[in-house]
């Protein structure tokens, strides 16, 4: 009867061994499991990040592709977006539906102004050729290369604000950008 008793035992250990590695076997699967899960909720995060940054910076590039900013700082993008004339919405993965919605806040904004000289002026380029003084011996002649131009160098701040309309993931770009205008339209953008 003794050999049934160690045997009856030995069953019992191997039981409970077998429980604990079982448990432990668990433990490492769920571990496992929420580590990866972790690890696609970060690239995800990284990834609709990385949308509404470059939403941000399209939308930047856009509004100084139009110059006309520079009139209408507060209406910029017109209809715009959800009736907001200074946002626009993006399609990131052509849905159809708007991913991403960015606002140009605060407007678009002269920060600095500064009247040209003639000789400061590049007429190669065609946005500049127009700001010589009428008069070519005036800006040309005798001291004229030293005298106003018909145009102002003015620094434009301009920041988009991206949001997500799923995450609700914010991200905000400023930029700035130097703008040759007429003299004019300078005092009147930039008071």
């Amino acid at each position: 009867m003794r050999p049934n008793k160690s045997l009856r035992r030995q069953r019992g250990v191997t039981m409970l061994v077998a429980l604990i590695m079982l448990l432990l076997t668990t433990l490492l699967v769920v571990s496992s499991f929420n580590m990866g899960t972790s690890s696609v909720q970060a690239v995800s995060n990284m990834q609709t990040r990385g949308e509404s940054l470059n939403a941000a910076h399209e939308t930047i590039e856009e509004v100084i592709s139009r110059k006309g900013f520079m009139d209408a700082p507060n209406a910029v993008f017109g209809a715009g977006c959800n009736g907001n004339p200074n946002a626009k919405c993006i399609d990131v993965n052509s849905d159809g539906v708007a991913d991403v919605r960015v606002s140009l806040a605060p407007s678009p904004a002269c920060q600095q102004v500064r009247p040209l000289q003639n000789q400061e002026l590049n007429l190669n380029d065609r946005n500049e050729s127009g700001c010589a003084s009428q008069n070519p011996q005036e800006a040309f002649g005798q001291g004229g290369a030293t005298s106003a131009s018909e145009c102002s160098a003015t620094v434009w701040q301009i920041r988009a604000n991206a949001e997500d309309t799923v995450t609700a993931t914010r991200t905000s770009v400023t930029q700035g950008v130097a703008v040759v205008i007429p003299k004019n339209q300078a005092e009147t953008a930039c008071p």
